[in-house]
C-alpha cells in the first residue's frame, strides 16, 4: 500500500499529512488473506469510509466500481457477489417496487442495485441484490418470511461455499443472526406481519411478509462484540487489515453451526448481559 500527501497541512505542525494510497493489489490481497476462493458465495456488507483511500478512485462510483471488480476477480465465473438492498419503509406502509425502490443500507449496495448486471429478490424489506452466474435461479422463489425456510438466508445456507464478507463493516451489521434466532424460535423476539403493496414486473399486488422482530422498547439487544470474539476464538473469523479498516471473513454454515451451538446451550446467549 502507497501513501500520497494530502494539500492539507497540520494547523499545528505545518506538515502535510500522509494518505494511504490503497491499491487495487491492496483489496485483492486482503481478500485472499481472509480466504475469498474461487467459486465462493459472499454475501457483502460494506462501510465505504475507505473509499476515500482506493488508489485513482475520486468518486465514491469509481471506488465502488474498484471494490466490485476486485469482488468479480476474487470469487471468478462460478462465484456470486450478493448485497444487502434492505428497505425499512415498507414496514412504515411505502410501497415496494423491485425495480426503482432504494436501497436503506449503504452507498455500495445502491451500486450494485443499479449495476445492469445485477438481480434484485423479491422480499419487500429484506431484499438483496446479486450479480453472478446462478443470480437468477437463487433469486426465484424468495419466501415472504424474511429468516424462514426458502428465505435469501436459508438458501445461502443451504449452498455450498456460502460466506459473509465484512469489508471494513462493524461485525453487528451481520443480518444472518436474526435467520439463527428464527430458526431456535428464541422468545426475544417475535413474527410480526406487514401487510403492503410491491411492485414486480409491472404488476402491482398487495403481499403479506413476516419478519422476526424484536421489542422496541429497548430491552433486547444482541452483544454481536461476544459473537465475533467467539467465532475468532474458534478460528471460524479470519481478518486482514487494510489501513485503519478491516475485512473480515466467515463461512455462512460455520456461522450459523456455532451461533446455534451457543443457543442450544443458552438460549439467551445473544444478549448483552443487562437484558437477560
Amino acid at each position: 500500500m502507497g501513501w500520497i500527501i494530502s494539500n492539507r497541512s497540520f494547523s499545528k505542525m505545518g506538515i502535510n499529512e500522509l494518505m494511504p494510497n490503497i491499491s487495487k493489489q491492496d483489496i485483492v490481497n486482503s481478500l485472499i488473506e481472509v480466504g475469498v476462493e474461487k467459486g465462493d458465495k459472499l454475501f457483502v456488507h460494506n462501510n465505504s469510509d475507505l473509499f476515500k483511500y482506493f488508489d485513482g478512485c475520486k468518486k465514491n462510483k469509481d471506488s465502488a466500481k474498484l471494490l466490485l471488480n476486485c469482488l468479480k476477480d476474487a470469487v471468478g465465473d462460478d462465484g456470486l457477489i450478493i448485497v444487502p438492498t434492505f428497505f425499512y419503509d415498507f414496514c412504515k406502509g411505502t410501497d415496494f417496487d423491485i425495480d426503482n425502490t432504494p436501497s436503506q443500507v449503504g452507498y455500495f449496495s445502491t451500486y450494485i442495485l443499479n449495476n445492469n448486471e445485477s438481480i434484485r429478490t423479491s422480499h419487500p424489506i429484506f431484499s438483496v441484490a446479486m450479480i453472478g452466474r446462478s443470480a437468477k435461479e437463487l433469486c426465484e422463489n424468495i419466501s415472504t418470511d424474511a429468516f424462514g425456510k426458502e428465505s435469501i438466508f436459508d438458501k445461502l445456507y443451504n449452498l455450498s461455499r456460502s460466506k459473509i464478507l465484512f469489508f471494513n463493516s462493524n461485525f453487528d451489521t451481520c443480518t444472518f443472526v436474526h435467520y439463527v434466532e428464527q430458526m431456535y424460535n428464541v422468545n426475544y423476539r417475535y413474527i410480526k406481519e406487514f401487510k403492503g403493496d410491491a411492485i414486480i414486473g409491472g404488476e402491482k399486488f398487495s403481499v403479506l411478509c413476516t419478519y422476526f422482530v424484536r421489542p422496541l422498547d429497548g430491552t433486547v439487544n444482541t452483544d454481536m462484540d461476544k459473537l465475533e470474539l467467539h467465532v475468532i476464538k474458534k478460528k471460524l473469523l479470519k481478518t486482514a487489515n487494510l489501513y485503519n479498516g478491516m475485512i473480515k471473513c466467515i463461512g455462512v454454515n460455520d456461522f450459523v453451526n456455532e451461533t446455534s451451538g451457543m443457543l442450544n446451550k443458552d438460549k439467551y446467549w445473544l444478549l448483552s448481559s443487562s437484558d437477560k
